[in-house]
C-alpha cells in the first residue's frame, strides 16, 4: 500500500512543472489522475466493509486480539487511502488550475497566433509590392543600360566623325595655305606683269611721240618740193 503511495506521489508532478507540460501531456495526466482516484475510492470504500465486517467479527467473538489487530490494520490502510485520496484531490485541483491556466494561455497564444498572421499577411502583401516594384525598376535600370550602351556606341562615331572632320579640317586649312601661298604668288606675278604692261605702254607711247614728230618732219621735208615740182609743170 505504501508502494502505491509513493508511486502516486512520485507521478504527482508540482505546480511549476505542470505549468511546463503540454496541453496533450496535462489531458493525459489528468485522466491518469482520475483513474487512480477511482481506483483509491474503490480500495477504500472495500476497507471500510472490511473494517465493518472485523468490527462485527471481533464483537461476535468477545474482542479477539487478531480480529482487532486486523480492524487496526484495516484502518491504517483507511488512513493511508483517505491521505492518498486527498494527495489525488489535491493534484486532480492542481491539474485543473494548471488546465484552467493552460487553456487561458492558449487562448493567448491563440490571439498571438491570429495576430501575427495577420502580420505575416501584411509582410507578405508588402513584400509582394516591393518585390513588384525591385523588378520595374531592374526593367528601369536594363533599360537604362541599354540606352547607355545606344548613346556610348553613338558617342563613339560621333568621336570617330569629329576627329574625321578634323582630320578633312587640317586637309583644307593645309589647301587653303597652299592656295594663299600660289595666291600671293600669282599676285606677285601679277604685280610684275602690270609693271612690264605699264612699262610696254610707255614704250608704246613714246615711240608713238617719236612717230608723229617723224611723221611731222616728214611732211616738212617734203611738202617744199611738192610745192615746186608742182610749180614746174605748171
Amino acid at each position: 500500500m505504501s508502494d502505491d503511495k509513493a508511486e502516486g506521489a512520485g507521478k504527482s508532478p508540482g505546480g511549476s512543472k505542470l505549468e511546463s507540460l503540454s496541453r496533450e501531456d496535462l489531458i493525459k495526466f489528468v485522466k491518469k489522475q482520475m483513474l487512480l482516484l477511482q481506483r483509491e475510492r474503490a480500495k477504500s470504500e472495500d476497507l471500510k466493509k472490511k473494517a465493518v465486517s472485523a468490527e462485527g467479527s471481533a464483537a461476535t467473538q468477545g474482542g479477539d486480539q487478531e480480529a482487532q489487530k486486523r480492524i487496526k490494520d484495516l484502518e491504517e490502510q483507511v488512513s493511508e487511502l483517505t491521505s492518498e485520496r486527498d494527495d489525488a484531490f489535491a493534484a486532480y485541483n492542481t491539474v485543473q488550475a494548471s488546465q484552467e491556466s493552460a487553456a487561458a494561455k492558449i487562448h493567448e497564444l491563440e490571439e498571438q497566433l491570429q495576430k501575427l498572421s495577420l502580420e505575416r499577411d501584411d509582410i507578405s502583401s508588402k513584400f509582394a509590392t516591393l518585390s513588384k516594384a525591385n523588378r520595374e525598376l531592374a526593367e528601369q535600370v536594363e533599360c537604362m543600360e541599354i540606352k547607355d550602351s545606344s548613346l556610348r556606341s553613338s558617342l563613339q562615331c560621333m568621336q570617330e566623325d569629329q576627329v574625321k572632320l578634323a582630320m578633312q579640317n587640317k586637309d583644307l586649312e593645309d589647301q587653303l595655305q597652299e592656295f594663299k601661298g600660289e595666291r600671293s604668288e600669282g599676285e606677285g606675278q601679277l604685280v610684275e606683269v602690270k609693271a612690264a604692261r605699264d612699262n610696254l605702254q610707255l614704250q608704246v607711247e613714246e615711240l608713238t611721240s617719236q612717230l608723229s614728230v617723224c611723221k611731222v618732219n616728214i611732211l616738212s621735208v617734203t611738202l617744199p618740193h611738192s610745192t615746186s615740182f608742182k610749180s614746174h609743170y605748171i
